[in-house]
């Protein structure tokens, strides 16, 4: 088992709406948590903010820019995906809190409710390089290990292939990957009559691999030859004429 670029971003919160960041926040006491490393949504519960399972039922709050009220409660309970796509149909989007004011505009329009989703949500699984993944492309064991509170789950690959998560504090080797790179050379050869010979290119492959070799370079490089649009490999060079060396019908074999 070894380490992979994987890792859950936990500190990526923001808004639905527009990806705003947050510029006020009212989190409850150790929150943001990601206990057991499953909450990537934000709920409001009696004024405070709390992350939590995404797949949970709860009612919501959508944001009406363009309404008399500018926060509408909606009591069907609803998962965060799916009361995001209701808000932005009927209303704007789901609800965005910048200041104590608006906190407490969405809490008494919940009222006697206690809990429901506002559009707070963050970044799941990312490569280290800070590119967004679909877990679906993984083969994931039908067992994961327990996430606690405040765990942060980086990714591991198994010699099956199988991909898995442990706590990113544990100590476990690790893979790396080297970008590949392709780089052109163009080198000139001298006294080829047949511009597809397969010797005078194997030649020139296995001279470029040498030294390759010599650099210390031969297993981290592939060495290929490239068609010209004409279908060659080489291309004719014509040596241009000096200045006043070349006249009339001499030039054109100069």
């Amino acid at each position: 088992m070894a380490w992979i670029g994987l890792y859950e971003d936990i500190n990526s919160w923001r808004w639905s709406y527009r990806n705003m960041k947050i510029v006020f926040s009212t989190w409850s006491a150790e929150e943001p948590n990601n206990f057991n490393g499953k909450e990537a949504c934000g709920l409001t519960q009696d004024g405070n903010w709390n992350d939590w399972n995404c797949s949970i039922l709860f009612p919501f709050v959508c944001l009406h820019e363009n309404g008399t009220d500018r926060f509408v409660f909606i009591s069907d309970a609803k998962t965060w995906p799916d009361a995001q796509s209701y808000c932005r149909q009927h209303y704007t989007d789901l609800a965005v809190i910048q200041n104590k004011l608006e906190n407490s505009l969405v809490r008494s329009q919940m009222k006697p409710y206690s809990s429901a989703w506002i559009g707070l949500f963050r970044d799941t699984w990312k490569w280290s390089d800070g590119t967004n993944v679909s877990t679906s492309s993984f083969a994931w064991p039908g067992k994961q290990p327990k996430m606690n509170t405040l765990q942060i789950p980086c990714g591991v690959s198994d010699s099956g292939g199988l991909t898995s998560y442990q706590i990113c504090s544990s100590a476990l080797p690790f893979l790396c990957i080297l970008r590949a790179k392709k780089q052109i050379v163009r080198v000139m050869v001298k006294n080829i009559q047949n511009r597809n010979d397969p010797a005078a290119m194997e030649g020139i492959v296995d001279w470029i691999s040498q030294m390759l070799k010599k650099w210390g370079l031969e297993t981290q490089t592939k060495v290929t030859l490239r068609i010209q649009p004409d279908g060659n490999v080489f291309t004719l060079f014509k040596k241009p004429c000096k200045q006043n060396m070349c006249q009339s019908e001499a030039a054109e074999h100069c």
